[in-house]
């Protein structure tokens, strides 16, 4: 995951009209990336090669939270990743308009590993890794015969 482009210089990059992306300047592609309609992107993120986030899919957190997609990676429709928000046990305020010096936020990276589904309507709180929600099996080749998708390393569930 280390080839990211900005959003002008990918590679067959497919953004709905209708998808949100709230900080385009902190959206990171790899090659073959499909983001479909009503999805917002509120966070960084670095999204891999050949990956899909489906309709109605939100990422929230702001520009300090980040999501990772490994390759061949996807986001079900309905989806929520949640990378960052306000604390509310600690008795400080909540609310993205109060100082941020006022309250007790948390920021955190998601990571989607590659070959790795998240399903439909899933929502994911910030957690180190998502090894395996569904896991895609690793393709011996391409149709046109390269192996590319055996770069990739595949973790096993612990």
């Amino acid at each position: 995951m280390e080839d990211y482009k900005l959003k002008e210089d990918a590679v067959d990059f497919h953004c709905s009209p209708h998808a949100i992306i709230k900080y385009p300047d902190s959206l990171f592609l790899g090659e073959h990336v499909a983001i479909d309609q009503f999805v917002t992107i509120g966070a960084t993120a670095y999204l891999g090669d050949y990956v899909h986030i489906a309709p109605n899919v939100s990422v929230i957190g702001g520009q300090k939270s980040i999501l990772r997609m490994g390759a061949f990676s996807g986001l079900s429709a309905g989806v929520r990743v949640i990378a960052g928000g306000d604390n509310f046990n600690t008795g400080k305020l909540t609310n993205p308009q109060v100082p941020f010096e006022l309250r007790d936020v948390f920021l955190s990276e998601v990571i989607i590993e590659d070959f790795c589904i998240v399903g439909t309507n899933a929502a994911r709180r910030p957690t180190p890794r998502v090894l395996a929600a569904f896991r895609i099996p690793s393709p011996r080749r391409h149709s046109n015969g390269s192996s590319k998708a055996l770069e990739s390393p595949i973790h096993r569930r612990p």
